[in-house]
C-alpha cells in the first residue's frame, strides 16, 4: 500500500507545481490595474492559485479513484 501513497504524493506535488506556474502566467497577463501590488507579494494571486490547485487536485483524485459513482449498476 506504500507505493499508492507515494504515487498520490507525487501527483499532488506535480499538480501544485504546474498549477502555480499556470496561475503566475495568467496573473502576469492581466491588465495593470488588476496586478498585485509589489509590497503585498501577490497574496490574492497566491490564494487564487492555492484554491485552484486544491480544487484541481481533488477533481483529479476523485476521477482517478472512481469517485464512488454507482451509475454503472
Amino acid at each position: 500500500m506504500g507505493i499508492m501513497k507515494i504515487r498520490h504524493a507525487v501527483i499532488g506535488w506535480a499538480t501544485m507545481e504546474i498549477g502555480k506556474r499556470v496561475i503566475k502566467r495568467k496573473m502576469a497577463q492581466l491588465q495593470p490595474w488588476r496586478r498585485p501590488k509589489r509590497g503585498g507579494k501577490g497574496r490574492l494571486g497566491a490564494a487564487v492559485a492555492g484554491f485552484t490547485v486544491v480544487a484541481g487536485g481533488a477533481w483529479l483524485v476523485r476521477r482517478l479513484t472512481g469517485g464512488g459513482d454507482d451509475s454503472s449498476e
